[in-house]
């Protein structure tokens, strides 16, 4: 047998009671887009400092590898010896 449960004997009361469920919804929804949108920001920022060492602001080890697979590729287009300093 199938029975309907009311937390609560008034409808008024159980529509306000909906209605503050969907605000919580909508605002917890918000807020996570929110934080989204701000850590995407902040890593992508991140990942830009990356290719610069932070104290020296000389070339990161990122920007290293970058270069040297560049220069490898290079060199074994044009066959030409390639030297690492």
């Amino acid at each position: 047998m199938l029975s309907i449960f009311e937390p609560f004997d008034r409808p008024v009361t159980s529509g306000l009671t909906v209605l503050l469920g969907l605000v919580s919804i909508l605002l917890i929804w918000h807020v996570h887009n929110k934080v989204k949108h701000y850590l995407k920001e902040r890593f992508s920022l991140l990942e830009a400092d990356l290719s610069k060492d932070p104290v020296t602001r000389l070339a990161g080890k990122d920007a290293l590898t970058l270069q040297l697979q560049t220069e490898c590729r290079r060199a074994i287009r044009e066959y030409s010896p390639l030297s690492i300093i």
